[in-house]
C-alpha cells in the first residue's frame, strides 16, 4: 500500500490534539527514562550509592515508551511496510488489501484492550519489586495502545483507501 492511500499524502492522519498529547507524553517519558539513567550513573559511580529503583522505572517507562510509539506510527502511517505485491495490483485489490489490513489490525487492537486490561486488572494487587506502585502500571499500556491503535484505524477506515 502506497503512504498517500495510508491517509494522507504522506500516509499520515492529521494530528488532532490529543494525537499530540499522546507524542507529547511518548517525548516526556523517554526524557525521563534519559534522566534515570543518567541519574544512576552519576549515584552510582560519582557518589558510590546507586539508586536502588531507578532501573525498574526505566524498564517500565520504556514498555510505555514502545507502546505509545506503536500507536504515534500507526496514525502517521510509518510502520514498515512491503508493498511489492500490493502496489502491482489493480486499484480495487489493492482497496481490497487496504480493508482487510485495517480489519486485521482492529482484530489485534480489539485483542489487546480486552487482555491488557484483564492483565492489568489481575496485576492491581501486585507491588513492583523496587518501587511502592502497582504493577498494573505497566500492562495499563497495553489497552491504552490497543484503543489508539483503533482510533487510528477507524479514522483511516472513513477515510477509506
Amino acid at each position: 500500500m502506497r503512504p498517500e492511500e495510508a491517509g494522507g499524502a504522506d500516509g499520515a492522519l492529521p494530528a488532532r490534539p490529543s494525537d499530540r498529547l499522546v507524542e507529547g507524553l511518548a517525548a516526556a517519558l523517554f526524557l525521563a527514562i534519559f534522566a534515570l539513567v543518567l541519574a544512576q550513573i552519576v549515584w552510582r559511580y560519582g557518589l558510590g550509592s546507586p539508586l536502588v529503583w531507578s532501573e525498574e522505572a526505566a524498564r517500565y517507562l520504556y514498555v510505555w515508551v514502545a507502546l505509545l510509539g506503536w500507536a504515534v506510527a500507526a496514525r502517521r502511517g510509518t510502520h514498515i511496510a512491503i508493498g511489492m505485491l500490493a502496489d502491482r495490483l489493480p486499484a480495487p485489490l489493492r482497496r481490497l488489501l487496504s480493508r482487510l489490513s485495517l480489519g486485521l489490525t482492529a482484530l489485534l487492537a480489539a485483542g489487546l484492550v480486552w487482555h491488557g486490561a484483564v492483565i492489568a486488572w489481575r496485576n492491581r494487587d501486585v507491588p513492583m519489586v523496587t518501587m511502592p506502585l502497582g504493577f498494573w502500571l505497566v500492562y495499563a499500556a497495553v489497552p491504552l495502545t490497543g484503543l489508539l491503535l483503533l482510533r487510528a484505524v477507524v479514522r483511516r477506515w472513513r477515510e477509506g483507501p
